[in-house]
This record gives structure tokens, C-alpha cells and sequence, in this order.
């Protein structure tokens, strides 16, 4: 029998679902007649002889009438196709011999069963306690995602659910899933009682459920058991055969779980103070055990991003960063997780592009359902390649996993914004206001997209809001570089003046700086700071030949020799609008 969706002129065939589609509207077709229908379909072209639909069909030893019993799905076939015996276009009678399927028929292999976790109930009602009912979620999406097989709706999409009066066949509508996992959490001092049912879609149904207790310190084993089990049911009610390998159980200290725990809850704000309580809540676990992997993990993201937004100096974060990461991959070789942070620093920091490859190949092996792991992908090909396709398949992927994050939503517009994409770029950031209405990011790209488009009063009005959110560097030094593009040299310089007064008495970015300085025409400022991020190694070297931001130092003969000086190795051809006159060869 068929192993993968068949498409047949207008309809669309899926044996592992039962499932026979016309466009968007599911036709009625009885179970036996629709087994006749797959084994048909599946031997295109070919004549199927009457005795292989018998024993394909109804087995051997078969003592019904099967001359009726095919008789009637023959005739329920043709009346849910339109197809007429006399003139077929599906269904040829071949007398004597048995039945062909006429119509072409195209395969697509059968999609990963796909679930999401909401988020637990947090049966305490006290607002301390969120955190554990968001870190059990958390941590039950994490190991799904990393069992394959399935196709997990990220972290950031479910939590954006949280409180949300949409009933379950409307969330999973919303997040194109087969199955939804809920349930409620429960802590008093030590101990734990946790609660999870697992509901199937399409009929809505109940498949399993199940109640734990156990000391806090085993909520790491109860949630490998659990990610285990649901994964099996799920791929079962699918039709998928075998079972997902089972998850390692993993331990912790009941205070190092806890401070995990807190930490994850602040950095899922994506904000500058949400990864500075990180920091403190994850350096608390790892002084009390250095030993736990995630923990190492997450403070690597965290010190990576305090760097990468100029919230700390590079040469203060990536170095803390690269120190957690490392240790991370050390202590646990299978976490994607880690894998994923010690991409970044070597990508970022090291500029060891080949190391950095491996392990972003490595972060997406060892869980497919990461959209953290695909869109550094994403960004990674957008910068450092030529693969526009490469770059925007990564985006749509990490899209499926987290359709309603933050972090991807922006993420993604960013991805365009690099490949000069900007209609889609504003479309994508447009989308994550709706859902996040204070999005930085997302400020960040509708106001510098709109800027290079010619947007001006727009892209002004986007940055100064950006600044009214977060009154840091990158966002002053962006909403002067739209200042310069609307004419509006004096306020752009009014912006410079201000981080340059800045940087007397605290870090700030080379960016923000530069872009300040492209604001207000002056490019022996941009220049000079330019020259300062070279001696630095800060990546900002090497996105300064792509970013559409930085066209204005092209023109100058200055950015040849910035460009022959440049170690870092681009495996890219030139695109024109980057190749400057005076260099040769490759970047």
C-alpha cells in the first residue's frame, strides 16, 4: 500500500490519515472503498488483477462476497470523483483482467506527524510558581523536538497562547498540528504533581492520559518519560511506523533545576534585562553544579546576545560565551542546544566559518525541530553565502516550528531585510507587531526597510519608537541614519553627539556609531570607526560588505583597501552592487 500522499488532478490522496482531499474540502469515502482507491492510485498506469485487490484488500482466506464487496467500492469511487464507467478518467475497467488507475499521479512523501505542547496550568495560582509550570512546557517541547519524527511547534508559539479563550480544534487550526498536549502543574515545597493528557485532531479526541508525582529533583526523568510516550501515541495515531528513540533521563539538583528554570522564564522576554536576570539565575546554578549542560548553554546565548546588541563589550561577552559553550558541548555531545550557542561564537566571534558550519549541521541533526538552530542557518546563508534559496527554505521551516514567536517572527524579517527582500521584510515585521506591538526588532526593520525605500517619515516614526522602547545604542544610531535619508542632518547629528558623549563613560557598538555617522554624511567618522571594528575582530567586519544599511561606505575608494584588508574569507561571488572597483578576486 501507498506510503505517501498521492495527488491526482484536483485531490490529494493521504493513506496514512485515511484522508482523500478535493482542493480544501474532505469528500466522504468509506474505509474499504478508499483502501481500493490508495492500492489503485499507487500502481498508476499499471493493470491491478482483481485477485491482488482481494488479497491486498480483503486478505486471504476470505469467505465474504467479493465480487459485491469490490462492486460497491467500485461504485462508491466513482460517484466521490465524478468519473463516468463509460468515458473514465480515473478508474478504467479492464474486462477480464482487473482495474487501472488513468490520471497521473504525483507523490510527496508523508509530513512529520506534528504536535504542540500548551502551556501547563499553573494549578498553584501563584504567580511566584509560573516559572516551573512554563519551564515544565518548556522543557517537554525541548525533548520532544529532539526524538524526530515530529514536528514540534516551538516554545515561543505556545506561550503566546497563554490565556488565550481559543478552544482546541481553533489552536490547532491556527498552529497546523495533529495532535495538542496540555496539562497542569502542581508544586508544594518539594514535590510535584504534574498532570498531561495528549488530545488528536480531526476527530478531536482523547488518546492518553496520565498523572505524576515525584520530588522536584526527578522532574527531568518525568519529562523525558513523558516526551517519550507522547511521541509514540502521536506516531501511532498518524499512521507512522516505529517508535522515536527514547530520550535520556537526565537529573538535577532540585536548586539547580530551579534557578534553570527562573533563568528560562526571563530569557523567553528577549529583552536586555530579560538576559541579565538570566545571567544571574544561570551562573546561580552552575556554581551550585557546574556539571549541568543546560545551564552552560543557556548562559552562552545569553552572553552572545549581550554582546552581539552592544549590551556588553565584545570582548567581555564572546569570550564568557565561548567558555560556556564549549563546556556545554563537552558535557553533553547530543544537546542541539549547545551545539547551536558554539555555532554562534564561532561564526561571530572566532570568524571559523567551517567550525561554525559543522556545528550549526550538528544543532540540526540532533533536533530538526529547532528554529533557533535554522535561522542562525538562515542568517548564516544570507551573509556569508550566495544561497538566497538556501536562506529563505531555513526561514520557512523555523516558521512552521514557531509560527508566533517573537524571536523567529523578527528573526525572519531580518533574513529578508539582508537579501534585500524588503516588501517581504516589512510584510514579516508587520506580522510580528500584530502579535507583539513593542517589538524591537521588528521597530527596527519596518524603519530601516521603509528608510531604503524611500519611506522616510515612516521609517523615522518606527526608530523613534524603537528608541522610546529601548533608548540604546543601536536603536539612537539607527533612527539617525533615517534621520540623514529624510534631510534631517541636524537631528541625525544631534543622535551622533549623543553616542559619541555615550561612549565616553559606557560601551557602545561600532555600529551604532558608523550608521550614526552615514546619518549625517560623515564618512571619515564612519571610516575611522571602521577601522577600529577591523582591530577589534568585531563581525561587524564582515556584515558591512551585505548589509543594506552600510551601501553608503561603498562608493568611497576607502572600502577597497578596507576590503583587501579584510582576512575574513566570504564564499560568495560578488554581487556588482558590493564589488567595489579597486578589489580583486573574492572577499
Amino acid at each position: 500500500m501507498a506510503r505517501s500522499v498521492l495527488r491526482f488532478g484536483p485531490y490529494v490522496l493521504n493513506p496514512a490519515t485515511g484522508e482523500l482531499r478535493k482542493r480544501d474540502r474532505q469528500l466522504r469515502l468509506a474505509p474499504q472503498a478508499f483502501d481500493v482507491l490508495a492500492l489503485l492510485a499507487s500502481r498508476a498506469g499499471e493493470t491491478v488483477t482483481r485477485e491482488e485487490i482481494r488479497r491486498e484488500i480483503w486478505g486471504e482466506g476470505t469467505f465474504v462476497d467479493f465480487d459485491l464487496g469490490l462492486y460497491r467500492c467500485l461504485t462508491h469511487i466513482r460517484a466521490v470523483l465524478g468519473d463516468d464507467p463509460r468515458t473514465p478518467r480515473f478508474v478504467e475497467t479492464r474486462p477480464r483482467r482487473g482495474y487501472r488507475f488513468l490520471a497521473p499521479v504525483e507523490r510527496a512523501p508523508l509530513a512529520a506527524p506534528s504536535i504542540a505542547v500548551l502551556p501547563f496550568e499553573n494549578v498553584n495560582h501563584d504567580p511566584a510558581f509560573e516559572y516551573f509550570a512554563d519551564g515544565v512546557t518548556d522543557a517537554l517541547i525541548t525533548e520532544l523536538g529532539g526524538l524526530g519524527g515530529l514536528r514540534v511547534i516551538a516554545r515561543q508559539s505556545v506561550l503566546h497562547l497563554k490565556g488565550s479563550e481559543r478552544n482546541i480544534a481553533q489552536i490547532a487550526r491556527e498552529l497546523d498540528v495533529d495532535a495538542i498536549v496540555e496539562g497542569t502543574a502542581f508544586r508544594a515545597d518539594r514535590c510535584v504533581r504534574v498532570t498531561a493528557q495528549l488530545i488528536g485532531l480531526e476527530p478531536e479526541r482523547h488518546m492518553w492520559a496520565q498523572s505524576y508525582e515525584c520530588e522536584i529533583r526527578d522532574v527531568l526523568g518525568f519529562q523525558s518519560e513523558v516526551a517519550s510516550t507522547v511521541a509514540r501515541q502521536v506516531c501511532a495515531a498518524v499512521g507512522r511506523g516505529g517508535s522515536p528513540e527514547p530520550a535520556a533521563v537526565r537529573t538535577a539538583d532540585p536548586e539547580v533545576q530551579d534557578a534553570y528554570l527562573r533563568a528560562r522564564h526571563h530569557l523567553s522576554r528577549w529583552t536586555r534585562d530579560g538576559f541579565q536576570h538570566g545571567v544571574e539565575y544561570l551562573q546561580q546554578a552552575i556554581r551550585m553544579n557546574p556539571e549541568f549542560a543546560p545551564a552552560q548553554a543557556a548562559l552562552a546565548d545569553c552572553f552572545s546576545l549581550l554582546g552581539f546588541w552592544g549590551y556588553l563589550p565584545i570582548s567581555e561577552a564572546y569570550p564568557k560565551a565561548k567558555t560556556s559553550a564549549s563546556t556545554a558541548v563537552r558535557l553533553d555531545p547530543g544537546s542541539s542546544d549547545a551545539h547551536h550557542s558554539l555555532a554562534f561564537i564561532l561564526w561571530i566571534h572566532d570568524w571559523d566559518f567551517q567550525s561554525a558550519e559543522r556545528e550549526i549541521a550538528r544543532a540540526i541533526a540532533l533536533n530538526p525541530n529547532s528554529e533557533r538552530a535554522r535561522l542562525l542557518k538562515a542568517c548564516y546563508l544570507a551573509i556569508m553565502t550566495s544561497d538566497r534559496t538556501g536562506a529563505q527554505a531555513e526561514a520557512v521551516q523555523a516558521a512552521r516550528i514557531d509560527p508566533l514567536g517573537i524571536f523567529t517572527n523578527s528573526c525572519i524579517a531580518w533574513v529578508f531585510f539582508f537579501l534585500r527582500e524588503y516588501e517581504q521584510a516589512i510584510a514579516r515585521a508587520s506580522r510580528t507587531l500584530d502579535l507583539y506591538p513593542d517589538s524591537l526588532q521588528a521597530h527596527y526593520v519596518l524603519g530601516l526597510a521603509n528608510a531604503l525605500q524611500g519611506g522616510s517619515p515612516e521609517a523615522v516614526r518606527m526608530l523613534a519608537r524603537a528608541v522610546e522602547i529601548s533608548p540604546d545604542a543601536i536603536s539612537i544610531g539607527y533612527l539617525a541614519y533615517a534621520n540623514g535619508l529624510a534631510g534631517a542632518r541636524e537631528a541625525a547629528q544631534v543622535r551622533l553627539n549623543e553616542l559619541l558623549e555615550k561612549a565616553v563613560h559606557e560601551y557602545v557598538p561600532p555600529k551604532s556609531i558608523i550608521c550614526a555617522c552615514l546619518g549625517t554624511g560623515d564618512l571619515d567618522g564612519a571610516f575611522a570607526v571602521l577601522e577600529r571594528a577591523l582591530a577589534m575582530r568585531d563581525s561587524l567586519a564582515f556584515w558591512i560588505p551585505v548589509v543594506p544599511v552600510f551601501d553608503g561606505l561603498r562608493a568611497d575608494a576607502r572600502y577597497g583597501d578596507f576590503l583587501r584588508r579584510l582576512k575574513c574569507e566570504f564564499r560568495r561571488p560578488e554581487r556588482k552592487i558590493y564589488r567595489p572597483t579597486t578589489s580583486r578576486g573574492r572577499l
